[in-house]
């Protein structure tokens, strides 16, 4: 997935992926990760993650997650070709 994401820099991107959940007074069966879908501007990637913002500044700062790739279940391009 790695190289999928860094030719997508600067395009809307849907990424769906596992977040670490907690449980109290749970059954075992129910324990399983938060299925999560973050939409935004892909910003970076490297090998152990990728960050993209939900809202940019014109000072250059934003509104930014970062989602480690082990975490990733699927990525996909909304818009955009990587060059905008």
């Amino acid at each position: 997935m790695g190289g999928k994401l860094a030719n997508n820099k600067g395009s809307l991107v849907e990424i769906v992926w596992l977040d670490a959940a907690g449980y109290i007074g749970e059954e075992l069966s129910n324990a399983v990760p938060c299925r999560c879908k973050t939409v935004g501007w892909l910003m970076s990637t490297d090998r152990l993650s990728a960050v993209i913002a939900s809202s940019l500044y014109d000072d250059t700062t934003g509104d930014f997650t970062v989602i480690p790739t082990g975490m990733m279940v699927s990525f996909r391009v909304i818009e955009g070709d990587g060059n905008e």
